[in-house]
């Protein structure tokens, strides 16, 4: 059993022969704080798509509180950890429901609203993120840090662990 609440062990993965993280290894306690830093190119997106299930490995392990997160479903996944990405499809979708979009991991089978505890969590990291006086425009009409700010939302909405 790991001391880390967190822990990345000799993770390998990539694009094809192009470009390939190899035994990439590290731990986090509960709570801890880290970032991730690096040169254009040198992996820092291809570590966060390997982490959220978005990109395959080849070998190594990723464990979140002693469980293995290869193992879990893409539902229960999206449950437990939450990626902001750099780049936002914008098209056609009210900020509001971009941050909804969060808790999809957590409806029903042929649930096609959101819940009244759904709009409360949303409305809730809406306003933290202080992109609330934006849920009703369009995302594409917000500038690049408020769409950030909405992406956090979202992430933040998915409650995960991490």
């Amino acid at each position: 059993m790991s001391d880390y609440y967190f822990e990345i062990d000799k993770l390998c993965c990539g694009y094809g022969n192009e470009f390939r993280l190899k035994s990439v290894s590290f731990g986090l306690k509960q709570g801890d704080l880290a970032g991730i830093i690096g040169p254009n190119g040198s992996g820092k997106t291809t570590l966060l798509k390997g982490i959220s299930g978005r990109l395959p490995l080849s070998s190594g392990s990723i464990r979140l509180n002693n469980q293995d997160i290869q193992n879990l479903k893409l539902r229960q996944r999206a449950q437990r950890v939450a990626v902001v990405s750099q780049f936002i499809d914008s098209a056609g979708i009210s900020v509001e429901d971009y941050v909804l979009m969060g808790r999809l991991p957590y409806r029903e089978n042929f649930q096609f609203f959101e819940s009244n505890r759904d709009l409360t969590i949303a409305r809730k990291y809406m306003r933290l993120t202080g992109i609330w006086p934006h849920r009703k425009k369009q995302l594409s009409q917000l500038s690049g840090g408020e769409q950030q700010l909405a992406a956090i939302a979202q992430a933040l909405t998915q409650e995960p662990e991490l």
